[in-house]
């Protein structure tokens, strides 16, 4: 498993061939390991890449064309081995084409390119989709990246806040792995919310329909953090109901199954892709 690094004056980023993961994001101003790093007893990943779906499927089972396939969560891409395409002073960049192991569960041809671009104390992450093959395609693409909470010895889960652009959302909640079909009112106070394990007792927090576009994860007092922003349709935040080292802003363009096998092309916020055409989105982290 090669990885590859790329610094400037703020940062220093590590990035995997396997699953085109973020493996490492220092801090070089404080000294700081801002990403998580994959502790097996609690969660064994760090930043993995969700394609060519996000979420879980109903049963692990979509339909195309009639036909059954099954898939694991998020996807096949985040255990792949992806070919290097560029490294160079300040930018990474991945491709992940179809194997006979993933025809096998997702008969489509494509070309995957993931990027990511230095920027002072920002890093850009592009997703870009292409179909080869001579049908259209059918996707989803996501984002996973798990934050430390806290970065610091003498800091607790719950000095943490989340800052958003406005005081009030509507959310979805989860059912297990699976959308409930029920929303929630979230009520912010001075546009804060502060981490607590009781956020995450039913799974993620989900956002839809473009309405988060924008949010801080950070220390109370220090300011330490990250700021996220992104084009991408879906937001959730995530952290394991029994730990409190990290919490995951996960954008995505794409989100989980109902309790119900569909046709891969209906299911909610697929993408769809003639061929030939290409499909791009990105996110922004900045560095605190």
């Amino acid at each position: 498993m090669e990885t590859h690094i790329i610094e400037n004056d703020f940062l220093k980023l590590e990035v995997s061939e396997n699953g085109a993961e973020l493996h490492s994001l220092f801090n070089k101003k404080n000294k700081k390991q801002y990403l998580w790093q994959a502790d097996p007893k609690i969660w064994a990943r760090r930043a993995p890449v969700l394609f060519p779906i996000v979420g879980r499927l109903f049963q692990d089972t979509y339909l195309h064309n009639g036909i059954a396939y099954n898939m694991s969560q998020h996807g096949f891409a985040r255990d792949q081995e992806f070919y290097m395409l560029l490294s160079g002073e300040s930018h990474l960049s991945f491709l992940l084409t179809e194997s006979p192991e993933t025809l096998a569960k997702y008969p489509f041809e494509f070309n995957l390119y993931i990027s990511y671009t230095l920027d002072n104390n920002k890093i850009v992450v592009e997703y870009e989709v292409q179909n080869t093959g001579a049908d259209e395609m059918f996707f989803s693409i996501g984002g996973h990246p798990a934050f430390n909470t806290p970065l610091g010895n003498s800091e607790k889960y719950e000095d943490y806040v989340l800052e958003f652009e406005k005081d009030e959302f509507v959310v979805h909640p989860l059912n297990g792995n699976y959308q409930s079909g029920t929303t929630q009112s979230l009520k912010l106070t001075d546009r804060k919310l502060r981490i607590d394990k009781s956020l995450f007792q039913n799974d993620a927090i989900i956002f839809k329909s473009n309405d988060l576009k924008k949010v801080s994860l950070k220390h109370d007092k220090s300011g330490n953090g990250v700021t996220f922003s992104t084009n991408m349709p879906y937001f959730g935040i995530w952290s394991p109901k029994d730990t409190d080292r990290f919490v995951c802003l996960e954008p995505w363009a794409g989100i989980a199954d109902s309790e119900k096998t569909t046709e891969l092309k209906e299911k909610e916020g697929i993408n769809k892709l003639a061929p030939g055409a290409i499909f791009k989105c990105s996110y922004e982290i900045e560095v605190q």
